[in-house]
Parts: structure tokens; C-alpha cells; sequence
């Protein structure tokens, strides 16, 4: 499994359960990036989502060995994000408030940078990062 994260430049996620931004083209990128591949991604964010492929899932341990992409809103436990093959994250370029934060587990590593335009967000960076399995 592959996890898409969406953060600020100080990796908060959320600020009292809520998302701390969202972006339409961000979306659309993430789209382009999976393809044809399912989107996991909890009842909250069904929303915001229209790919189609998308499977609303309560608990991403039940998918955590399956391939494809879940999208976290909110913290994950460490067992569950080691149990990822890529992290996407993408990164708004503001400073929102917030109170939950994410943090890259260190045998990660980042094997690219990707910046554009979104809708309201002058600049997202989407950098994708690999387990290192020797780590």
C-alpha cells in the first residue's frame, strides 16, 4: 500500500479535526500520479474525491497489504505506516495553524520533488518517499 498525505510547511495536518487545507489541482495531480489504481480513502474525505476507482474504507489495516493508495487525513500509527511501500506527501506552502502533525518515519527516503501551481495555493511540492527496506 501507498500513502498520499497532504501537509503545510511545518507538516501539520490537522487543527481540531479538520483538514488544514485542501486544493482542487492537487486532486487532479494526485489523479494523473495513480492512474487506474484504487484510492482508498475514509467516509470524511468522500467529498473531495472523484476518481474512479475510489473504495471508502473505515480502517486502513484492513487494506495495509493490498496494492493501491490511501489518502490519511489524520495521524497513523507507526505499525501502519511501516507497513507502506511510498509516501506521497503533498506540501501547501503556508504556515496554517494546527495541532496534529506528520512526521516521515526515518527509513524513508526521498527519491523526488515535484513542483506546481494549484488552485489556491501558489506553490504545492509533492515529494514521494521509498521505504528503504535495509534501513
Amino acid at each position: 500500500m501507498n500513502l498520499i498525505v497532504c501537509i503545510d510547511e511545518r507538516n501539520g495536518m490537522l487543527f481540531h479535526q479538520k483538514r488544514v487545507s485542501q486544493d482542487i489541482l492537487q486532486r487532479k495531480d494526485v489523479y494523473a500520479y495513480i492512474k487506474e489504481q484504487p484510492l482508498y480513502i475514509k467516509k470524511k474525505s468522500e467529498a473531495l474525491y472523484e476518481h474512479k476507482n475510489i473504495v471508502v474504507i473505515d480502517d486502513f489495516y484492513k487494506i495495509a497489504h493490498m496494492e493501491g493508495y490511501c489518502i490519511a487525513e489524520e495521524e497513523l500509527e507507526e505499525t501502519l505506516l511501516q507497513k507502506m511501500n511510498h509516501i506521497i506527501v503533498y506540501c501547501w506552502n503556508r504556515h496554517y495553524p494546527a495541532d496534529t502533525y506528520f512526521k516521515i518515519p526515518q527509513n524513508f527516503q526521498c527519491e523526488q520533488v515535484k513542483e506546481f501551481r494549484g488552485y489556491s495555493h501558489e506553490k504545492i511540492t509533492r515529494k514521494v518517499y521509498r521505504r528503504n527496506h535495509d534501513a
